[in-house]
């Protein structure tokens, strides 16, 4: 992972549901200087005219916890960073299909 201070972070990803083309859920365990960042992230797929609308629910154990790693790690801007670029290889995909 790629942090807002140019820095890059080791994490550790456990996926604990995968069911195509719907969703997939996981665990942040962290790792090394991360280690103590954990929190759990169900991502949803639904189909929609002309495309797919994706939304991303990440679950922490408390509110300060999560203020904490969004303000730290930019958790937010991270997960923002994360949909543009899913969406630029898509349309990369797409193009490439033409």
């Amino acid at each position: 992972m790629h942090g807002p201070d140019g820095r890059d972070y080791k994490n550790r990803i456990q996926f604990i549901e995968i069911k195509p083309p719907a969703s997939i859920v996981y665990k942040h365990a962290g790792e090394e200087e991360t280690e103590h960042i954990k929190f759990q992230t169900r991502v949803t797929f639904t189909e929609v005219e002309g495309g797919t609308h994706v939304e991303v629910e990440m679950e922490f154990s408390s509110e300060e916890e999560l203020a904490r790693v969004s303000r730290d790690y930019g958790a937010i801007e991270g997960a923002q960073q994360h949909l543009t670029h899913l969406g630029e290889f898509v349309k990369s995909m797409k193009e490439k299909r033409r």
